[in-house]
């Protein structure tokens, strides 16, 4: 496997993390989660962007697209 699929697949998982920190820092009025809600977006943008460097922009956003799709899809059959 290639390093920079390997950045796509660790920037997508930090995704659910920082909109976890996000939602617990009640619009950012809690500090420490705001604090760890900015850090996680800094550093899955530039690890996003190191793997878009090698994959192509295009690609990238398109397997990051499709997950997030493939996501909401398991999200909404489990809700319901």
């Amino acid at each position: 496997m290639d390093i920079a699929w390997l950045l796509l697949v660790i920037a997508g998982l930090m995704e659910p993390c920082w909109v976890y920190t996000m939602e617990r820092s009640e619009h950012f009025r809690r500090p420490s989660y705001a604090l760890a809600t900015v850090l996680l977006i800094v550093v899955d943008l530039g690890i996003l962007s190191v793997a878009m460097q090698d994959i192509g922009a295009q690609l990238a956003e398109a397997v990051d697209a499709a997950r997030i799709a493939s996501c909401g899809t398991n999200r909404q059959t489990v809700k319901y």
